[in-house]
């Protein structure tokens, strides 16, 4: 092997090395839309995404006409998968949340919150290579106030105490589901477990207590006490889907693919058509090795909403890791007239799909660099585009090209995990 072959497969080795990293350290998205009280858009709502570990560093993002918005590349930090949100918009304050936060594998978290105008925003889950929808309604503070029910004594004044957190208000006297309910929605799932307990004492044949016990457990990693609940709950309501779904979380969460396909087939029984429940399906199938029935599910999902973009860009994947380029760019092209907003996302998926290839041709390098070069084109500030182009310029011989692009992905993201191995791969390519 001659030196220039050397320096190659040196380079080559080092760039295997980040992306490892990079996949260790993986950045999540969150997206959303953000409606006032009358259910109408809100434009120029400015959400900022931070984490606990890094309080300083905020991910921000601003609606646009149809209230919706889109943050990526939220890193990841190690043990810490907790995320908090605050949002701006001069004269109103959220009044509603809802999470729904997936890897490819699981659900990370789910639920729905009413929130009193003067209470903490809960915290939510986004695990690594997630994505977090998070929809807001946001109402204006006088109707808000105005709308805060109050209890108390008799004398008219309002009876509250601080969660254990610090977080929403929980009135006195109200019962322990209540109280859970509340503990929640501000966060504090610790201080809520032993009032679930008790409301279930209370109510042993309600169903939602069960359940929602089984979701605390899921989300605080007890997947033997959530799988326990999730049991008893779907014994108390066989048509829930809810219960269901936590089971196959749990399960996929243990690695048991067999026994979430299991809890997903009582699911769509329940519900043959719901979406959620395909779309899961459709990733274990692809996760069992069988691409035709991811593709089949995923289809019969775009049947049911066409609008489904998630579902056209995993079919965009599909047909080209089965080779049916026509159809894949078909697919793709169809996710960006939807929602031209995250055509860079799309783009990148394009290239990062190539990449991921077994046997990566110089025609499909070259389509790699232009579809990184077209998401950068379109979002100059999308770091990981940047690295991606960096490394897709490696592996064609462009030493300069991969260093400057990797240069602007340290640039864009110099607080990323995988920061520093960036900057030694730059050193050695000058």
């Amino acid at each position: 092997m001659n030196r220039t072959l050397k320096f190659f497969a040196f380079v080559c080795l080092i760039a295997l090395f980040a992306t490892a990293a990079a996949a260790q350290n993986a950045p999540a998205e969150a997206r959303g839309k953000v409606v006032d009280h009358e259910d109408k858009p809100l434009r120029g709502v400015k959400l900022i995404f931070t984490n606990p570990k890094d309080p300083d560093t905020e991910y921000a993002a601003t609606t646009n006409k149809r209230g919706q918005y889109f943050v990526g590349n939220l890193f990841h930090y190690p043990n810490s998968y907790i995320w908090n949100l605050k949002v701006e918009f001069e004269g109103y304050v959220p009044t509603y949340m809802k999470v729904y936060s997936t890897t490819q594998a699981a659900v990370a978290d789910k639920y729905e919150a009413d929130l009193p105008w003067n209470s903490k925003m809960p915290d939510m889950r986004i695990r690594p290579f997630g994505t977090a929808q998070v929809d807001l309604t946001m109402t204006p503070l006088e109707i808000a106030k105005a709308a805060t029910p109050k209890s108390g004594s008799g004398d008219g004044e309002e009876m509250e105490v601080m969660d254990a957190a610090g977080g929403g208000a929980v009135a006195q006297n109200a019962g322990p589901w209540d109280q859970a309910l509340g503990l929640l929605a501000a966060g504090n799932a610790d201080a809520a477990l032993p009032l679930l307990e008790e409301a279930i004492e209370e109510a042993p044949e309600d169903a939602e207590r069960v359940t929602t016990m089984a979701q605390v457990q899921y989300q605080n990693e007890n997947y033997g006490q959530a799988a326990r609940w999730a049991m008893q709950a779907a014994e108390l309501d066989p048509q829930a889907i809810r219960p269901q779904m936590i089971l196959y979380s749990v399960n996929i969460a243990t690695n048991n693919l067999a026994g979430a396909r299991a809890a997903l087939e009582k699911a769509q029984e329940i519900d043959p058509e719901n979406v959620e429940v395909l779309g899961q399906m459709a990733f274990v199938a692809d996760q069992e090795g069988d691409v035709d029935t991811s593709i089949a599910t995923y289809e019969r999902i775009v049947e049911i909403d066409e609008q489904n973009t998630d579902a056209w860009t995993a079919l965009g994947g599909l047909y080209a890791k089965k080779g049916e380029n026509d159809k894949s760019s078909a697919a793709y092209e169809k996710v960006v007239a939807m929602n031209p907003e995250g055509a860079e996302r799309v783009f990148y998926n394009i290239g990062a799909l190539i990449m991921n290839k077994n046997n990566v041709s110089d025609a499909d390098m070259q389509r790699a660099i232009g579809a990184f070069k077209k998401a950068i084109e379109i979002n100059g500030e999308y770091a990981e585009a940047h690295q991606q182009l960096g490394f897709a310029l490696l592996g064609t011989g462009d030493m300069a090209g991969a260093r400057n692009a990797l240069a602007e992905y340290v640039k864009l993201a110099p607080k990323a995990p995988d920061a520093d191995a960036m900057k030694a791969m730059i050193e050695g390519l000058k």
